[in-house]
């Protein structure tokens, strides 16, 4: 069973096994061409408040995601902080979605792909 994928959006603790990650990314991947169609259409304040607004929303959920993911790995979530910033951010995120988490409960909590009996 997998964790279920708009599960725990506002805490950075916890676990994300690798298809709740890949499908809350695919969910959000609209969320910075939406902040583009807004800016582009309304060429107002108001319009670059909005777009302003959605990009940070989706800025915070991937942070979330990819420290959770992290944090499924086993790896420190300040990683994801530490390496967001750098070019290699997109390997990061392809790093992601391959390796997979340590099995078994670990210091972030129990497996998320751990069946309950």
């Amino acid at each position: 069973m997998s964790k279920p994928v708009f599960e725990d959006l506002f805490t950075f603790s916890g676990r994300r096994n690798r298809k709740s990650y890949a499908l809350l990314m695919l969910a959000f991947l609209p969320l910075p061409i939406l902040t583009v169609v807004v800016a582009m259409v309304t060429k107002t304040d108001i319009g670059s408040i909005v777009a302003l607004l959605i990009l940070l929303s989706w800025a915070w959920f991937v942070a979330v995601a990819t420290v959770q993911r992290l944090n499924d790995i086993g790896w420190t979530g300040w990683l994801g902080w530490g390496l967001i910033f750098l070019p290699i951010g997109l390997f990061l995120e392809l790093a992601l979605l391959l390796i997979p988490g340590e099995l078994g409960p670990n210091e972030e909590g129990p497996d998320p792909l751990e069946r309950a009996i």
